[in-house]
């Protein structure tokens, strides 16, 4: 069994991170044909109202800590059945509850890494989903975990872990996968006998959120940019959500990233809708892990908040070839 803490990734639904220019400090007076400054080493600064760090942590070795939306730590193993184990608010008796395998909801990943879990104490207790994922290198692994809403409250995060990290000395990589996220859009079907309750105590659980995910990264001059596409909500009767997209940052020296996540709107223009954080992990970064916290990204909803984790192998090592179609292999 993997364990792991927040200490890689912090979403919250709060708000989105101001755009943040990379600052190259250089004296005017040096040769135009300087080297530039490989991104620092050290930790980035703390960006004010950041989603992925709403308390303004500062980082340790560009690792954020210890708050990932509700989500305090998980951990995850894939032995047998496969088993997650998630510290969220009011999901169960245990501070590390252990989450039951829930293959119904585990329909739309098929032929995926991704596992599905859910915890419902009793029926008038908050009704918890939680998605589950590890790289093909096992290196990366992410896990999400949600409920529906009670009480006018919805309680979800992300958590996720890279391991074994070893940078490519240059060069431009893809990576491919698949989109696991869940919606606070509550869905009431497949919870525990509540009879009686009424209003807010009645519980629900989130809904499941599915895409195809494409990152390009670029260890040349350590910076990345993607897009979750083909979004699909589960719920119900499945509709189409937005495109959204990573839009570029930086990867710093420890293989952490973090950025802005935006949208085409309905008025045809780009709205930042939340954020996106993650880390690359095994020899050349084969795989990656990560997750997205937006929100109000659907006219047709009010306060819809997600909360969704992404899992990818690098092509040529181990992602799906239809995904990667003509990408070249990093050192190609």
């Amino acid at each position: 069994m993997t364990r792991f803490a927040t200490a890689a990734a912090l979403l919250a639904l709060l708000a989105a991170c101001d755009d943040q220019p990379l600052n190259f400090d250089g004296d005017e007076e040096e040769p135009a044909t300087e080297t530039p400054t490989s991104p620092p080493a050290s930790t980035p600064d703390v960006i004010e109202d950041d989603p992925l760090n709403p308390e303004g942590i500062p980082a340790v070795n560009g690792v954020f800590g210890p708050v990932a939306g509700d989500v305090k730590a998980g951990s995850y193993s894939t032995s047998g059945a496969g088993q997650v184990t998630v510290q969220i608010t009011l999901d169960g008796d245990d501070l590390d509850q252990v989450y039951a395998r829930d293959t119904d909801r585990e329909t739309q990943f098929s032929g995926t890494q991704y596992r599905a879990f859910s915890q419902q104490d009793d029926g008038r207790d908050r009704a918890f989903t939680a998605l589950a994922g590890r790289s093909a290198d096992g290196n990366a692994t992410a896990i999400v975990a949600a409920d529906g809403g009670q009480f006018l409250k919805f309680f979800g995060g992300v958590t996720y872990s890279a391991t074994d990290y070893v940078a490519p000395t240059s060069g431009l990589a893809s990576y491919a996968g698949r989109y696991a996220g869940l919606l606070n859009l509550g869905r009431t079907d497949d919870l525990l006998d509540n009879s009686g309750a009424t209003g807010s105590v009645v519980p629900s659980r989130s809904t499941t959120v599915t895409g195809n995910v494409f990152i390009n990264a670029d260890f040349t001059d350590s910076s990345l940019n993607g897009a979750i596409q083909n979004r699909v909500n589960e719920g119900g009767t499945p509709s189409a959500a937005p495109e959204i997209v990573l839009t570029p940052d930086a990867i710093n020296a420890d293989g952490t990233f973090r950025g802005a996540v935006e949208f085409v709107n309905s008025g045809g223009s780009v709205s930042s809708i939340g954020t996106y954080s993650g880390a690359f992990g095994g020899t050349d970064a084969s795989s990656v892990a990560g997750g997205i916290a937006i929100q109000d990204f659907d006219d047709a909803s009010d306060d819809e908040k997600e909360f969704g984790i992404f899992v990818l192998s690098q092509c040529g090592q181990g992602a799906p070839t239809t995904a990667c179609g003509n990408v070249d292999d990093i050192d190609e």
